[in-house]
């Protein structure tokens, strides 16, 4: 998301929003000779132009973010209404800044100020839809206070958990199989360099460690990743929405990979890994057993993953989508 003022700017958009209505409304309350009513009417004027100015500014910022800024579903919900909302909020306030300015001769009028503090709670509400963003879904957060190494989780809204493995971690002593009754993972083989495996495991690794560029280069451009009914259908797509994400939230739980089969066929392979992850997201606890396949294809610079999918269900009756 960075570099975007989009934070920075809507603080202005709001403080002037806020005061212009109460400097308007101190102005009515006094008399009409009164030298302070007219320095009162032109700190409002001023408010309420600076105050246009940035929600114009803000409105043309928050509509990059809500272009770049990595996102799940319910969040784009949350994203669309918020900048619906906002669109005709600034919409409002151009209506009063436009309105004062034709109209600047002449004394507000109650009706003027009843406008404009229309426009104060609808920005005022565009700014908690905002803020909600960021706090109750996480976009636009550089990092997670959760240092720890593992997989992707994703909060697909309404109390529902989705995980999905990437089948790497081999180490981890903490996840157990869903269908062995023994608490020990068995140890797996590490994959041989240049397999098929080994690309996976690197997706993993890359992923795991934020490096965006090792992720792309792994994957091809008409790559499809799928997932829980949805889909992105090219790296352009999944780079400009998931992949962020999935760099954000798979350091919120460790794997452990329970069984993998690779199945060669010329220059195609299907690498199939079963794994289970465990941890804790936003503080949700996160126990899943998950299924994870990808399709390579071989080409001059090796093994390129084309496609992958992701499922998972829940460990010990934890509720996951």
């Amino acid at each position: 998301m960075e570099p975007n003022w989009h934070p920075v700017i809507v603080h202005f958009v709001v403080a002037f929003f806020l005061t212009a209505p109460l400097f308007y409304l101190l102005t009515l309350m006094q008399p009409k000779d009164a030298p302070r009513r007219a320095a009162l009417l032109a700190a409002a004027d001023c408010m309420l132009a600076l105050g246009a100015l940035a929600a114009a500014a803000a409105v043309a910022a928050g509509l990059y973010a809500y272009a770049t800024v990595a996102h799940d579903e319910p969040s784009h919900v949350a994203m669309t209404d918020h900048r619906n909302f906002a669109l005709a909020a600034v919409a409002l306030v151009a209506l009063a800044a436009v309105w004062r300015f034709l109209r600047r001769a002449a004394p507000p009028s109650v009706f003027f100020i009843a406008v404009v503090f229309a426009a104060s709670a609808a920005v005022a509400t565009t700014a908690y839809k905002g803020g909600r963003l960021v706090y109750h879904f996480g976009l636009g957060v550089a990092s997670l206070p959760t240092p720890e190494a593992g997989e992707h989780h994703h909060d697909h809204g309404a109390g529902g958990e989705h995980e999905h493995g990437d089948g790497a971690d081999e180490k981890s002593e903490t996840a157990e199989h869903h269908h062995d009754e023994s608490s020990e993972a068995p140890v797996m083989p590490e994959a041989k360099e240049g397999s098929a495996s080994a690309v996976v495991d690197a997706f993993s690794a890359a992923l795991r460690a934020g490096d965006e560029a090792k992720v792309k280069s792994l994957l091809t451009s008409d790559v499809i990743i799928a997932e829980e009914g949805g889909a992105e259908r090219s790296l352009d797509e999944y780079a400009s929405h998931h992949l962020g994400y999935d760099v954000m939230f798979m350091q919120g739980v460790e794997t452990t990979q329970i069984k993998r089969d690779e199945i060669i066929d010329g220059d195609l392979a299907s690498v199939v890994t079963e794994s289970t992850v465990h941890g804790s997201f936003m503080g949700k606890p996160v126990h899943s057993r998950v299924m994870e396949t990808m399709v390579l294809e071989r080409g001059e610079g090796g093994w390129r993953i084309r496609h992958i999918h992701w499922s998972s269900a829940p460990v010990e009756g934890e509720h996951e989508h």
